[in-house]
């Protein structure tokens, strides 16, 4: 889980300095805590919405994809999306001056650790779009903006092209196809490599047991090291934090004692918890066991976006767009996510990716036949019916 806050300075074992403390002044600062806010109530209504085993989400990702989005936003619309991701009160000029700063020093936190942040926009040829909007994107989102023919098979293969480059190939696929009354896409693409501070030695991975979620077990590949680690326990949970590169960045695991369910305890982590929890660690000499794995995981966020308050952006005749184009609302907003961990480090990427739809009265609808069907042959005078009947091959 991506996550924004403050990083402190350290010393590694040769006494200099290691982490890079990223400065705010107040009302930044005052940003940060409403996006952690944000953070925790997407995780939490994706936790509800998704009971699978192997979760994994970007609120940054989707929060800069869905800011970008906002910028063309007016009225209750934009008031709906700025309080939801966090922003509630802020006019969106202040929201995206942040970002831009923010892409900037997650970037340039620590150069043993690489940080892509990457935006684009790509529109319907046919699509009028408002100046003022690509200008604003251009300037502090950093957007790449490319006009297509969504009628085109291979304008798909460009976006599918685009986030492939911008996750080193982690993500390869985000589209499936583009609906013809399809104007925009917008798509923020997140791409994380940190070397672990310490690195786990090869020779120290074994084979061990991992306890399912099931209850069920299974053999991994289960990494070791002895060394100090930012580390605490609580009555219902332990926590250990493995810092990458210089410091600047790290990984926070939280592991429930036995007999409590972990979405239990990160039902009960909140913001100010998170600030809490990070506070309470202190360097010890700990025996840490990483198990080595990858995932891939992809989730709509329509309906979780609607729990969080962003309801009228999704309703064609409420939405209010107009300040990228009229008639425009968002048909779906979808994240796909990649993690790899092992004895170098981790590597992760996301792609946020929001399509907007032109309302009602301009919508052609799509009718391809390209999945099993069913078939009415009748009288039009009577209705009555000659033959009916269901075709799920085609011979």
């Amino acid at each position: 889980m991506f996550s924004l806050m403050s990083c402190q300075v350290s010393t590694n074992k040769s006494g200099t300095k290691s982490g890079e403390t990223l400065k705010f002044n107040e009302k930044e600062a005052e940003m940060v805590q409403g996006v952690n806010e944000y953070s925790f109530r997407l995780f939490n209504a994706v936790l509800d919405a998704d009971q699978s085993d192997n979760i994994l989400i970007s609120p940054l990702s989707a929060s800069l994809a869905l800011s970008m989005t906002a910028m063309g936003a007016e009225e209750e619309t934009l008031s709906q999306m700025m309080s939801a991701l966090g922003f509630e009160g802020v006019e969106k000029g202040e929201v995206a001056k942040f970002y831009s700063l923010i892409s900037s020093k997650l970037s340039n936190a620590d150069p043993k650790t690489v940080v892509n942040v990457a935006n684009s926009i790509w529109a319907n040829k046919e699509l009028t779009i408002k100046k003022d909007f690509i200008k604003d994107a251009e300037e502090f989102f950093h957007s790449d903006v490319y006009s297509l023919d969504f009628a085109k098979e291979e304008s798909v293969d460009k976006i599918n092209s685009w986030c492939a480059e911008k996750t080193n190939d982690k993500i390869e696929k985000v589209l499936d196809e583009l609906e013809p009354s399809l104007q925009m896409v917008l798509i923020n693409a997140l791409y994380f490599k940190g070397v672990w501070k310490e690195e786990f030695d090869e020779k120290m991975t074994n084979k061990a047991t991992f306890k399912k979620a099931d209850g069920t077990t299974q053999e991994v590949d289960m990494m070791f090291q002895k060394d100090s680690f930012k580390y605490a326990e609580t009555d219902n949970f332990k926590v250990a934090e493995l810092p990458y590169g210089n410091g600047t960045y790290s990984m926070v695991a939280i592991l429930p004692n036995e007999g409590v369910e972990l979405r239990s305890v990160l039902k009960d982590i909140d913001a100010n918890g998170w600030n809490e929890l990070n506070n309470s660690m202190v360097e010890q000499k700990i025996n840490l066991y990483v198990p080595r794995f990858k995932l891939s995981y992809s989730v709509k966020l329509n309906d979780i976006l609607k729990s969080l308050g962003m309801v009228d952006a999704f309703d064609g005749e409420k939405a209010d767009f107009s300040s990228i184009s009229d008639g425009l609302f968002i048909d779906f907003v979808k994240q796909d996510t990649f993690i790899e961990v092992n004895e170098k480090g981790t590597e992760a990427a996301a792609v946020t990716t929001v399509g907007l739809m032109k309302m009602s009265i301009d919508y052609t609808p799509t009718f391809r036949l390209d999945r099993p069907f069913a078939l009415f042959i009748k009288e039009n005078s009577s209705g009555i019916i000659l033959f009916n009947g269901v075709i799920g091959e085609i011979e």
